[in-house]
């Protein structure tokens, strides 16, 4: 798939924008969230390159606290035709991050495809069957000693 240059272009800067507020949110908390920002953008580099050749749908920086909210869940609209990649990371204290990925069905979630291996990094690829509505589970699973709290980066890539 050729890409045009211009929409090349716009989609870094785009992605460069959104990296630096992220960058200057994480600058608000206690603790170190620069290093999530390096490794999300590599991972977007990684995803956009010739090997996958995707679009990035959307890029989040946030943070997991084991004890009061160890998942975050995300919901998005979807297309049907598109195969999407659903990627977690885990920053800096995050021993081990679990994804899974639901669909909607009437008032029901039914799972769909998960990575729970013990992993910093989870990846979920799928064939949309459906537009609709989409769920991302993002969890911590297992954190560093004292650890309680720390940043994590979830990408959508079509």
């Amino acid at each position: 798939m050729k890409k045009n240059n211009k929409s090349t272009f716009f989609k870094r800067v785009l992605v460069s924008v959104v990296m630096l507020l992220c960058l200057s949110a994480l600058n608000a908390y206690a603790g170190d969230g620069k290093d999530i920002v390096d490794q999300v953008g590599r991972f977007v580099e990684y995803l956009e390159g010739e090997k996958f050749e995707k679009r990035i749908g959307g890029v989040m920086i946030d943070r997991l606290n084991k004890d009061s909210n160890p998942t975050r869940n995300y919901t998005r609209t979807l297309y049907k035709g598109n195969t999407y990649v659903a990627l977690a990371t885990s920053g800096k204290g995050i021993n081990d991050i679990d994804l899974i990925v639901y669909r909607k069905s009437g008032s029901n979630w039914i799972q769909l495809d998960k990575d729970t291996d013990n992993s910093d990094v989870a990846v979920v690829e799928f064939e949309c069957t459906a537009t609709g509505q989409y769920k991302f589970e993002i969890k911590g699973y297992s954190y560093e000693t004292n650890i309680t709290e720390a940043f994590f980066g979830f990408i959508l890539a079509f």
